[in-house]
């Protein structure tokens, strides 16, 4: 399996190099991936006193705009699916999304760490804006998942790309 390099994954599925099985693979390894992380994000994220820091319409206003991101972010990929032949899309997302998925947890979770350090600084300081720290991750996530997609979209129109230089 190829976890890291999306451009190889990329030339294995563009030349049919991949099995069936292997394709099962992918989808497994990514929805184990997700199962791990959905769970455990709980135990790191921040807290503060015994209920919730955001009101219930702040977390409505933060999911709305988390499943705006995310449709915007599957169409922008379908588009460019669709743009090479319009076929296969859920497979080629699966398997193209494992490489961009492990490289964002290794890259994005220090960066997070180190984004969520000086708010946690800040809020101590003026403990007024830890009400606000909720707030700031919900406004900021999505475009981190818009961002997400959009590199498995130009995953998928290089992909693209070598599938239509290969084809006669």
């Amino acid at each position: 399996m190829i976890v890291w390099s999306s451009k190889k994954l990329e030339k294995e599925l563009a030349s049919s190099a991949l099995s069936e099985w292997d394709k099962v693979k992918y989808v497994l390894f990514l929805a184990i991936v997700e199962v791990l992380l959905g769970g455990p994000i709980f135990l790191v994220r921040p807290h503060y006193g015994e209920k919730a820091s955001s009101s219930p319409f702040i977390v409505l206003l933060g999911g709305l705009a988390m499943a705006l991101a995310t449709y915007f972010g599957l169409r922008l990929a379908y588009r460019a699916n669709r743009n090479i032949d319009d076929k296969s899309f859920i497979e080629r997302f699966a398997i193209l999304s494992v490489p961009v998925t492990m490289k964002f947890i290794v890259f994005f979770v220090p960066g997070l760490v180190a984004f969520s350090f000086p708010i946690w600084l800040i809020s101590r300081t003026w403990v007024d804006l830890k009400p606000y720290t909720g707030l700031l991750f919900r406004m900021v996530f999505p475009f981190i998942m818009l961002w997400f997609y959009g590199i498995i979209a130009k995953s998928i129109s290089r992909f693209g790309e070598l599938k239509c230089s290969r084809d006669p």
